[in-house]
């Protein structure tokens, strides 16, 4: 019932119209909700760090995300790792969409019109320095996916630069990261110079959060992990004019709003 579906993700009391997605969309993601699994690595088992906190999509055979065919984006939001905000590498793999669902389009207009991102990984944790995220994320670059058919939309507002720098740096004698991996933005308006990472502000998320919206709905963003859903269950209109969540946190729904970017890259 609409009554069991709103106690489930908490948003009763919420006003429809402040709500990111509709109760529509949101039981549309909810068919595709999965709990995502723990996979071991023996690249990251080298670490000695604990990335219990990286969990994928039950049905992904992880032995084979380096495979030539297929395509990723890394969606990355940053924090300090002191308890309070999460760091997020959030995992998508770019696919065609299903004929399906082409009748879904608004006006397609590019060939980019025509494919998904589906949510197949999450690195979730704001216990983990930026140094040790950083090297947990070289590790999925560099050895355990294709670099070559991986991009990384790194949100550049806070500690951005910082984690690009550990990642071309962190082993100075054998470094093997590609800074090309790092989709490229214009970090002020009127520039012509595009520097790694994406720059948000309250234009341009309320921009990307309306294209999270419409991109749901035409099948062209798939989420599948449990907190992402419930994050965005919760994200609605705030006093500012642009989305947040209304209780706990919004990291990983943040890095779904910014991986709709590289739709326009």
């Amino acid at each position: 019932s609409i009554e069991a579906f709103n106690q489930q993700y908490n948003n009763q009391f919420l006003s429809a119209s402040a709500l990111l997605l509709s109760s529509v969309e949101m039981k549309k993601i909810k068919n595709t909700e999965k709990e995502f699994i723990f996979s071991e690595f023996d690249d990251l088992d080298d670490l000695g760090l604990d990335y219990s906190c990286l969990r994928w999509d039950p049905d992904i055979d992880v032995d084979r995300l380096d495979g030539k065919q297929d395509f990723y984006l890394f969606s990355i939001d940053l924090a300090e790792g002191v308890g309070k905000d999460y760091s997020i590498i959030n995992i998508f793999k770019v696919l065609p969409i299903e004929i399906k669902h082409h009748r879904d389009l608004i006006s397609p207009s590019d060939i980019t019109d025509f494919f998904k991102l589906e949510q197949i990984g999450v690195f979730r944790s704001n216990k983990h320095s930026l140094k040790d995220f950083s090297m947990i994320l070289y590790e999925l670059c560099v050895n355990i996916f294709n670099q070559e058919n991986l991009r990384l939309v790194i949100e550049y507002n806070a500690f951005g630069q910082e984690v690009i720098n550990n990642l071309i740096s962190l082993y100075p004698t054998r470094n093997d990261f590609d800074e090309e991996q790092i989709v490229r933005y214009n970090h002020r308006v009127g520039s012509k110079i595009k520097k790694p990472g994406i720059k948000i502000n309250r234009d341009n998320k309320r921009i990307l959060t309306t294209k999270v919206k419409n991109y749901i709905r035409a099948s062209r963003v798939i989420l599948k992990d449990v907190e992402t859903i419930s994050e965005a269950s919760m994200f609605s209109r705030n006093e500012n004019g642009t989305y947040s969540a209304q209780s706990g946190n919004d990291d990983l729904m943040m890095t779904v709003v910014n991986a709709t970017s590289f739709f326009d890259t």
